[in-house]
């Protein structure tokens, strides 16, 4: 699956239309804590690749977390966006077999494409779709026998196959807000042996609010309930006042898993900074519209999928010996 996820992601950047552009880049530097995950460092960085296609990319890494992913975004004629996002994630989960916890490493790659059908003016600014695939790694392990009473145990960490889409469109009902509103159908099939499978299919929905409270101020605001899980969030960023023509944004958040998941629920918080520099159109305040560029650029911040957990579940079986 990695594989095929940096094959699709190099042709895209190998068949990209347009010409080099100038240098654009955005570093960003996160911090966040979870209540089932710790401490987990989450550097960032994106640029222009041409000018209308930019790539980014995240590397981040905890005691009980790694996420590498990257995504790369394209502009064409003005109108048409489309993106490419390829992910893997690997996380330190406690499973229970047989009353006993034992943590393990557990892993999953990702890969999602999404098309977007731009507008320009108020009303409805995009219409949205996508597609995407999940792999969570089964792990195999040793039997456990017990002689008081005699049975064995037989434990296995069972992952998944992740299939689902979006359709969605974005409004921009006044000049210093936007809604994106989703509609999500997701399939999940767990390999399990043993136990009965926790498998769900079925339709859910989303939606994201972006409101500029302020010119150097934007809140945003989102929830989704969907058969994989019902998420929610809050940012609250500022852009700092600094004498060069670059942008640098302070941003506070906070998130929420919980519903259908297998696997815990999960409160995050999370301080990030973010510094944009070479600005070839410098406007010290938040804008919706924007150039070329920074359209391609921030699209590549926004992946088209970001799993919160690893799909794995536990899998154990008992049998009693003669």
């Amino acid at each position: 699956m990695l594989k095929k996820i940096k094959l699709a992601i190099l042709a895209l950047l190998w068949t990209s239309s347009g010409v080099w552009a100038q240098s654009m880049p955005q570093i960003s530097l996160g911090v966040d804590y979870s209540d089932q995950y710790d401490m987990v460092i989450d550097p960032r960085y994106a640029n222009v690749l041409t000018d209308n296609t930019a790539f980014g990319f995240e590397i981040a890494f905890g005691s009980k977390e790694f996420r590498l992913a990257g995504t790369w975004a394209g502009l064409f004629n003005c109108r048409h966006l489309v993106k490419v996002t390829g992910e893997y994630l690997s996380q330190n989960t406690n499973f229970i077999f047989d009353q006993i916890v034992l943590p393990l490493w557990d892993e999953q790659s990702a890969f999602g494409i999404s098309y977007s059908l731009l507008n320009h003016g108020y009303g409805i600014t995009s219409y949205n779709f996508g597609l995407y695939e999940v792999q969570a790694r089964d792990e195999n392990l040793t039997p456990r026998t017990f002689l008081t009473p005699q049975y064995t145990i037989f434990r296995d960490v069972s992952g998944s196959s992740v299939y689902g889409g979006f359709v969605g469109v974005t409004l921009q009902p006044w000049l210093y807000t936007r809604l994106t509103s989703s509609v999500y159908y997701d399939d999940v099939l767990y390999h399990n042996d043993f136990e009965s499978k926790p498998n769900r299919q079925g339709v859910g929905a989303g939606v994201c609010l972006e409101q500029i409270l302020h010119p150097r101020f934007l809140l945003s605001i989102e929830a989704s309930d969907r058969k994989l899980y019902r998420q929610c969030g809050v940012k609250a960023s500022w852009l700092i006042p600094i004498p060069t023509c670059a942008k640098l944004e302070l941003a506070l958040k906070g998130e929420r898993v919980a519903g259908s998941l297998v696997n815990p629920e999960e409160n995050r918080v999370g301080i990030m900074l973010t510094y944009r520099w070479n600005l070839p159109d410098y406007n010290p305040n938040y804008l919706m519209s924007k150039t070329i560029e920074e359209t391609a650029l921030i699209a590549t911040t926004k992946p088209v999928i970001r799993m919160p957990q690893v799909f794995a579940t536990r899998d154990e079986h008992r049998e009693y010996l003669p």
